[in-house]
């Protein structure tokens, strides 16, 4: 179940994705994150399309479905956030009343209520958070592009079953289509579980040990080029589980991972590690795009890893003497293995910023850099999307971070 903290983080968040946060100043918000200020209505001022997305972050985040009624009688920010956790605690209680006195995930089939809407649970997410839209195609593409950073391919295929009946889920047609470029019959089977505010992990649901983990961080687009159910369907859900860090403040992570402890780029590695959730795994691969790619290769190099793709990697204006510095000061102190493969992909295309990251992280990183072209074909910074449109990516991916023969693949040790 979500902390009061995590809410309060959501609505933050959805208040600057809403543009509804212009008033107010970065220590007004972060001080509601942290409980010591309101945010009352009479501040906030909110349209009815910043009141959809703040209602549409709270379900997709946080699973708890509140209605514009509901949030007009609320007189702050935090009542709403108080709301959200009441919702969600009376809803866990009786759930596991329901079941029996077990804890709703643990109960036996038998004794599981049967819902009233047989639709699958994403069929009927999309139901109510399209409801909420009220016709307004903002509001309905904004809905389309929040689902496309955290749908599986097994619920975008789900989606495109029901688009001849629901002309709503069109979306999901050209979702799908993308995902088919995989040259795969069936979707991958991975299914998403929160960690925090801006970390997903997907896996298979019959996760085994041996599996490998595949750290993704997005750019400020929050997907790897592509849409994220997209990526992972290139990717082979038995092999891989695929832990995502989203850049939801846009500022390619300089001020930390929003819904964590960090409070600067280089404080994420440490905390990864710290976190747990990468001893499980024998090996560990990263991969960053766009204003991700700098810090896959600092957790590549802080943790020790031997394989790190970084593809249209960028220098935050003013901060390239900076990133190199830390660059070189995580290549000196980290343990490295001598088979160690870190790679800087970039497109041949209007790539100035992203060929001058490369060049001049490589001498300094020991990496090998690669001007990705496909024929005569543009390949402009999101190089992932140009390879998808062609039918290349599953081949590049296969090839790169995903690549079987590079051994051996654990984590460094020092």
């Amino acid at each position: 179940m979500s902390t009061l903290q995590e809410v309060r983080r959501t609505l933050a968040d959805a208040l600057v994705q809403a543009q509804a946060a212009d008033q107010l100043s970065p220590e007004q918000l972060q001080a509601f994150v942290v409980g010591d200020e309101p945010l009352s209505a009479r501040q906030l001022e909110l349209d009815s399309l910043a009141a959809m997305e703040l209602l549409v972050a709270i379900e997709l985040e946080h699973g708890v479905s509140l209605g514009p009624e509901q949030l007009a009688t609320l007189p702050s920010l935090a009542a709403l956030a108080e709301r959200v956790i009441h919702a969600s605690c009376v809803s866990t209680q009786d759930a596991t009343a329901q079941a029996g006195g077990f804890p709703v995930d643990l109960a036996p089939s038998t004794t599981r209520p049967q819902p009233t809407d047989p639709s699958p649970r994403i069929l009927q997410l999309f139901k109510r958070a399209h409801a909420r839209c009220r016709g307004s195609v903002a509001r309905q593409r904004q809905l389309e592009i929040e689902l496309g950073h955290r749908l599986t391919p097994r619920e975008t295929a789900t989606l495109w079953q029901q688009a001849n009946k629901q002309p709503e889920l069109a979306f999901s047609q050209h979702l799908w289509r993308m995902c088919q470029s995989a040259g795969k019959s069936q979707p991958e089977a991975f299914e998403r579980r929160r960690m925090s505010h801006s970390v997903s992990l997907y896996q298979h649901p019959q996760s085994e040990p041996g599996r490998e983990l595949l750290i993704c961080a997005t750019g400020a687009a929050r997907r790897m080029m592509v849409p994220i159910p997209v990526f992972l369907q290139h990717l082979d859900a038995q092999r891989f589980d695929v832990l995502l860090l989203q850049d939801r403040r846009r500022d390619s992570y300089q001020t930390g991972l929003l819904g964590t402890p960090t409070r600067q780029l280089s404080e994420i590695p440490g905390w990864l590690s710290a976190s747990g959730w990468l001893d499980a795994y024998p090996t560990v691969r990263v991969a960053g795009v766009s204003g991700g790619g700098f810090l896959a290769t600092l957790i590549a190099l802080q943790l020790g890893l031997t394989n790190c793709l970084c593809i249209g990697g960028r220098f935050p204006k003013g901060r390239q003497d900076e990133y190199l510095r830390l660059a070189k000061d995580a290549t000196r102190c980290a343990p490295r293995s001598s088979t160690a493969k870190l790679l800087l992909a970039y497109g041949w295309w209007r790539c100035g910023q992203d060929r001058k990251f490369a060049k001049a992280m490589a001498p300094v990183i020991a990496a090998e850099t690669q001007c990705v072209r496909i024929g005569l074909h543009k390949v402009n910074h999101n190089v992932l999307n140009a390879l998808q449109r062609q039918g290349r990516l599953r081949q590049f991916i296969d090839q790169t971070i995903c690549k079987a023969d590079i051994a051996p693949l654990h984590k460094a040790t020092s």
